[in-house]
Formats: structure tokens, C-alpha cells, sequence
């Protein structure tokens, strides 16, 4: 337990009493039995004094740590510490406490001894920011405002102007902190034109060419500066980047935007979604008709040129492939291969799962379909389609039927190993999660 000394007076005891209580309030007794417990204890139990007191508050090291102990209410604890400091120089000889116990918080909330603090008569957050910015944080010096105890030293504003244009000299102008320093400075001259020949005198008169030596894209500049651009407009621009750093993205997405417009002979997004969507108007759709490659021919199945005119009168495939574009012999010369290749390899691979029987194979039924095969003892068709262009256009009526009424698989083969499509590949691939019956 801790007790004030018995020669203080008795006010001087409680509250002495109440700070230590205030810290540590299980290291203390009643405070009813403050005063019987001084009358009757030996000289060696552990003294509260002013010293004691002062060395407690120190070891909080900033404001913060001190206000856990008031409920992390800060303005509580500058209240507190503003009473105790109070106390603490109510006797002269206490002073040389602050001197060497860090108890008085700065700016940053940090507590500093007494003679490293400055009351701040500068007066000018954007000059301490420069500062700052420069490398020098004068919010370390300058006491907490919400401290009302003591007497100190000040700071003027001449003295952090001197601070800064030394700064000014000896730091590199490439740095970024650099830079904003001299964009504050500069605005803080044009409101300050009087202070700043006070102050800045040299300068301020170089104040031009301190800013244009912060630029390194000068070209950038000049171009804007010969577009005549209104400056006011420019912040406007300035400010809207700021407040959205991806507005260049946007800008290039509209340019896109602006492009496919021009590429679909459309006027607007919903033009343009509305072609997308196959409802179009029958002349934007006639400027943006696909050409017929062998590829696509490839895709569909379609290996002969009276296949293609039969195919063509579909208006679901009328409304993408150009009327014009004729495919020529070597177009279906190619397709036949393929189709070949993609049916020789898809039995080949057949051939080799148990579950199918081959015996009676049937290629002549059309094109791209399989007929007379068995799986696991039942009759069934396959599709059979090459997909070596990474996709499958289903086209053929007897293709449809096959998938759709009878027994049938689906088989492709893309170079790799073929296989068979199931509905649930097709769902996944496609993405598809709702479909009409």
C-alpha cells in the first residue's frame, strides 16, 4: 500500500491520494482511513510525494496510454492532467519535476519534457504541414492546445518560415513529399502575398520558378497551356481524377463503346443490345452480316455448296452469315476432311470402350451421323462433328431429330481425345441455367 507523506498538509494528502487513486486504485487504502493510516505507519512503507506522482504519469508516455485509465476518454484525461499540473506547480519547487519527467504531451499527443515544448504562435496549420511535408514535423514541438498549466516558450511564424526555406535548399525536388510542399507553398502565397514577402522575401519573388522546377513533364504542360484551355475547367478535371483515380479507365471504355457503335452502325447501347439480343433492325443487320469462312462451314457440318443453300434459308443462321459470301469448292473440299477425319477418329475411339458394338455401323444415314450401333446391347445414333475450332454449330434437321427423339449421344472430336458431349457439359460450358420446355 501507498501513503502520502505525514508532511503534507491534509489537503495536500488527498490529492495526493486521489491522482495515485486515479492510476492505481488498488495500491491504495480507503480514503476514509487516509489520514488514520498516516498517523500510525513506520518511516519505511512506500511514499506517495510529488516526485512519485510525477514519475507515475510519465511512464504513460503519451495521452493516450494515460486516458485508458478514464475510460479511453482523452478529453477526460487532459482534464485530469490539467488539474494534476495545476497542482504540481501550486509549489515552486516542484518545477524542476516537469524539467526532467516527460509529462506534457505535444501536438501528436506524445509527452515531452517542459523545455523541449513551444506554445504555437505561428498560427498556421499549412505552413507547420510544409514543414512537415519538407521533413521536419513540428507538431513534436508545439505543446497540446488543450493544455492550460505551466509557462513556455513560443514559436513564431518567422522562425518556421526560416525553418522552411532552409529546408527548401537542401531537399531533392524529385521527391513526391517535395513536390506537394511546393504546391502548398504556392497556394498558400497567393493568399498570403503580404506574409510571404515578410517572410519569404527571396522566395516568394522565385516562387514561378520554384513551382516549374517541381515539373518534370514539361511537354505535358506546354500542350496544355497552348490548347487555351480555361485553368478553372482544368481543376474541375484535376478534382474529378482525384476523386475517382480509375476516370481514365472509364474514359478508354467509352472510347470501346464509341467504337463498336461505329462498327454496328448504331446510334446507341440499346441499338447495339438489341442487335446483340437478334432484334435488330434489318439494315443494321445487313452492314454487320458475318462472312462465310470454312471454319464456319466446319462447324456446322455443311461439306457441300447445296447443303449451304439449304442451310442459308434457316433465318436463325440468315441473320448472321452474309447472303453474299459464297463458300467456294476449296472451302468444302477442307469441311469434307475434317468431317471425315473428326468421324474416322470418333469410331476409332469407339472402338475401344466395351460398352459400344460397331458390327453393324451405318456412316451413309447423312453427313455427321453414325447409325447401327449398339450400347450396352441397345440401339443408338451418334452425332459425330469435328470441333477442331473450338465449337459446334448444330445445324442439320436430322441432326435435331436424332438428339432429340431418339436414343443418341453427341460426339466431337477436337483434336485431342473425342468425346461425348452430355447435357450437363453443356449446361456448364454455356453457363446455362434457364431454357424453355
Amino acid at each position: 500500500m501507498w501513503f502520502p507523506l505525514k508532511i503534507y498538509t491534509k489537503e495536500t494528502r488527498e490529492q495526493l491520494w486521489q491522482y495515485t487513486y486515479d492510476l492505481f486504485s488498488e495500491s491504495v487504502c480507503k480514503k476514509n482511513q487516509l489520514h488514520d493510516w498516516i498517523e500510525i505507519i513506520w518511516d519505511d512503507i512506500s511514499k506517495i510525494t510529488f516526485t512519485e506522482l510525477v514519475s507515475d504519469i510519465a511512464k504513460k508516455e503519451n495521452i493516450s496510454t494515460l486516458s485508458e485509465n478514464f475510460g479511453n476518454d482523452q478529453n477526460t484525461a487532459f482534464e485530469w492532467l490539467n488539474e494534476v499540473g495545476e497542482f504540481i506547480l501550486s509549489e515552486e519547487t516542484n518545477l524542476p519535476l516537469l524539467e526532467k519527467n516527460a509529462v506534457i504531451p505535444n501536438q501528436n499527443g506524445d509527452f515531452l519534457l517542459k523545455n523541449k515544448l513551444f506554445v504555437d504562435k505561428i498560427e498556421d496549420p499549412v505552413l507547420i504541414e510544409v514543414l512537415q511535408l519538407l521533413g521536419e514535423d513540428w507538431n513534436d514541438i508545439l505543446i497540446n492546445e488543450q493544455i492550460s498549466f505551466g509557462r513556455y516558450s513560443v514559436k513564431k511564424k518567422d522562425e518556421i518560415a526560416t525553418e522552411i526555406r532552409q529546408k527548401l535548399k537542401n531537399t531533392s525536388n524529385k521527391n513526391p513529399n517535395f513536390i506537394k510542399a511546393i504546391s502548398l507553398l504556392s497556394e498558400w502565397f497567393d493568399s498570403n502575398a503580404d506574409e510571404g514577402k515578410e517572410f519569404f522575401s527571396e522566395t516568394y519573388r522565385n516562387r514561378a520558378e520554384l513551382f516549374m522546377n517541381t515539373i518534370e513533364d514539361k511537354d505535358s504542360l506546354y500542350k496544355v497551356m497552348r490548347t487555351n484551355t480555361n485553368l478553372s475547367h482544368l481543376s474541375k478535371v484535376a478534382e474529378a481524377i482525384k476523386e475517382n483515380p480509375r476516370l481514365f479507365e472509364n474514359i478508354e471504355d467509352a472510347k470501346e463503346i464509341y467504337s463498336l457503335l461505329q462498327q454496328y452502325n448504331v446510334n446507341n447501347l440499346e441499338q447495339l443490345r438489341n442487335l446483340l439480343d437478334g432484334q435488330g433492325t434489318s439494315t443494321t443487320i445487313q452492314n454487320t452480316l458475318l462472312p462465310v469462312t470454312q471454319e464456319i462451314l466446319a462447324d456446322m457440318g455443311i461439306s457441300s455448296l447445296e447443303e449451304w443453300q439449304e442451310a442459308i434459308k434457316d433465318k436463325d443462321l440468315a441473320v448472321l452469315y452474309s447472303h453474299k459470301s459464297t463458300p467456294t469448292t476449296d472451302m468444302f473440299v477442307y469441311v469434307q476432311s475434317l468431317i471425315k477425319k473428326a468421324k474416322s477418329g470418333i469410331i476409332k475411339h469407339l472402338l475401344t470402350l466395351n460398352e459400344y458394338n460397331l458390327d453393324d455401323l451405318d456412316d451413309t444415314t447423312a453427313t455427321t451421323v453414325l447409325a447401327g450401333i449398339l450400347k450396352n446391347g441397345n440401339p443408338i445414333s451418334i452425332v459425330a462433328r469435328p470441333a477442331y475450332n473450338g465449337e459446334v454449330i448444330i445445324y442439320y434437321g436430322s441432326e435435331r431429330d436424332i438428339l432429340d427423339y431418339e436414343p443418341s449421344e453427341l460426339w466431337v472430336d477436337d483434336g485431342n481425345t473425342p468425346k461425348m458431349i452430355s447435357l450437363g457439359y453443356l449446361l456448364k460450358k454455356a453457363e446455362i441455367v434457364k431454357f424453355p420446355i
